[in-house]
């Protein structure tokens, strides 16, 4: 299990592949560290701090990436259930 998370995230980091729902994403900070590595300068979160919370929601919109800590974040955040 990941550090810090709890029942919901790791049932989406595992059994969902991350995808929370169509579109959204649930992402480990050091999985955004390394990805961010081959960003390109003009890329606007080039220079976020993913080290800030453990886990980050991404969007194929271009959003800029939302931090989450917890399972009550996330459940805020999408409004559902842990039957995701």
């Amino acid at each position: 299990m990941k550090s810090g998370a709890t029942d919901l995230i790791q049932k989406i980091l595992t059994e969902k592949k991350g995808i929370i729902r169509d579109g959204s994403f649930l992402i480990t900070s050091s999985d955004m560290i390394s990805d961010q590595k081959g960003w390109d300068d003009e890329d606007p979160c080039k220079d976020m701090d993913f080290s800030t919370s453990p886990f980050w929601i991404t969007t194929g919109d271009g959003a800029e990436p939302v931090a989450i800590d917890s399972d009550e974040e996330l459940s805020e955040i999408f409004d559902y259930e842990e039957n995701v």
